[in-house]
């Protein structure tokens, strides 16, 4: 009974660890390899419990044999309950492992719960978001649409753009904008679409100017009454350079030069016509010069006023006489002129420049008399002022006012000499005036009752 008891516990020693084994094997169970040792070593453990009786019937002759089998059954049955307790706590931790396997199942039911929930909800985001989709695909088309249609306008309005600025700069240009002149003579052979209007504008701003070819225009008057006085070449020269731009006078004084007709103009208005910005000037420079040198020029042919120049600038006849004068004028704005006698020293030597090379500079010779006097050279003074007299036809407005600071600055001043002379300035010239009011060599003749002023007659 007792053999049989064992050789049940072999056997399961023996079947238990080789069937957790080969389950361990097709569960794929991590401890799988090291349960396959376990049933090896129970085999070997096993095995000598089934086959006991065979070894008491075999060594029952040999009792001291039989006595070291007991006892090394009994010692193997101690490994055998070690091994045993080994087997029950790997139990354990396959129930654990079988629990967390369990869990490890719940929450996979959980997650593809979730993930089914999720799903749902993302085919009905689908299916919002598709009829959201098909209500913004027209907005979409009409958006496009539209968009198409913005740069339609634009490009129809680009053109109508440019119109409006090519119409501004001709306006501009018939004002006088020679910017505005040369910015559509640029752009008439840059754009196709733009090209018909430009060139309609450029010749509407030349037959504009050139209606008035023939026309004497505006000229220099006296300011105050405007009525015409007489004027000199270089005095309307350094009106044209030196004049208050307040009282746009170059038009006029070009218009003056023209009628004056000295061909020793033509030196000054064709260096400065590439300088001149005001278009109005520059068509009637162009007009002066077809009247000054028997040339013809299209009306505001800048070019060909520049190619003829450079052929006939050395000309004699077209030789520059009055840059003296103009010198001589720039050094009497400087700030600190008149504090020796010095400056008018080198007036005297920048106005005679003038002079000598133009007998009938008018102007440069009042100055020059003036500037004399200033030195107390009378002699070369009054030569001065003798040849302007006549040659003004009594009627050159300067020379009396330089003829009046002539005598009261001389040691024994004549004085009704001296009011005769500026009573006669101012018939001429009404604006003359305020000059001898605020001259501190008249200020003892203002008292005068001989001195006729224009505005005490009113």
């Amino acid at each position: 009974m007792k053999d049989t008891i064992l050789q049940i516990i072999g056997l399961i020693i023996i079947i238990t660890p080789i069937s957790i084994t080969i389950w361990s094997f097709i569960r794929s169970k991590p401890y799988a390899k090291p349960m396959l040792l376990v049933s090896v070593i129970s085999v070997f453990i096993g095995l000598p419990l089934i086959i006991i009786n065979r070894i008491t019937e075999i060594t029952v002759g040999r009792v001291g044999t039989i006595k070291t089998a007991t006892k090394q059954v009994t010692s193997d049955a101690k490994e055998v309950s070690k091994l045993k307790e080994r087997i029950v706590s790997q139990g354990a931790t396959i129930d654990l492992v079988a629990q967390n396997s369990i869990d490890a199942k719940n929450l996979s039911t959980e997650a593809k719960s979730l993930y089914e929930e999720i799903s749902n909800k993302n085919i009905l985001a689908d299916k919002e978001l598709k009829n959201i989709s098909n209500k913004i695909l027209p907005l979409e088309l009409k958006a496009k649409s539209l968009s198409t249609l913005i740069r339609k306008m634009r490009k129809e309005l680009l053109p109508l753009q440019e119109i409006l600025k090519i119409q501004q700069m001709t306006t501009a240009a018939k004002a006088g904008s020679r910017k505005d002149y040369e910015e559509l003579n640029k752009i008439s052979t840059k754009d196709p679409r733009i090209q018909t209007y430009v060139k309609a504008s450029l010749n509407d701003i030349f037959f504009y100017f050139d209606a008035e070819k023939n026309i004497k225009g505006r000229t220099l008057l006296e300011t105050t009454t405007g009525k015409p006085i007489i004027y000199s070449v270089d005095e309307v020269i350094d009106i044209y350079y030196n004049a208050d731009p307040v009282l746009n006078l170059p038009e006029a004084a070009i218009n003056t030069l023209a009628i004056l007709q000295r061909d020793t103009a033509v030196h000054d208005i064709c260096d400065s016509i590439y300088k001149e910005q005001n278009l109005r000037v520059i068509a009637r420079m162009i007009r002066a010069l077809c009247i000054l040198t028997d040339e013809y020029f299209e009306t505001l042919d800048i070019n060909k006023v520049k190619i003829w120049w450079e052929n006939d600038t050395n000309k004699e006849k077209y030789k520059s006489y009055y840059k003296g004068l103009l010198e001589a004028r720039a050094l009497e704005r400087r700030p600190s002129f008149g504090s020796n006698e010095n400056d008018y020293k080198q007036v005297v030597s920048l106005l005679k420049q003038t002079t000598e090379a133009d007998t009938n500079a008018l102007y440069s010779k009042c100055l020059l008399g003036y500037y004399y006097t200033l030195l107390k050279d009378f002699v070369n003074a009054k030569k001065e002022f003798d040849e302007v007299e006549p040659l003004g036809n009594n009627n050159y407005h300067w020379f009396f006012f330089y003829k009046a600071v002539f005598i009261l600055l001389q040691e024994n001043p004549d004085i009704d000499a001296a009011i005769a002379s500026l009573n006669r300035e101012m018939e001429i010239s009404l604006t003359v005036e305020t000059i001898i009011k605020s001259s501190p060599v008249f200020k003892n003749l203002l008292e005068n009752p001989q001195l006729k002023f224009p505005s005490n007659k009113k």
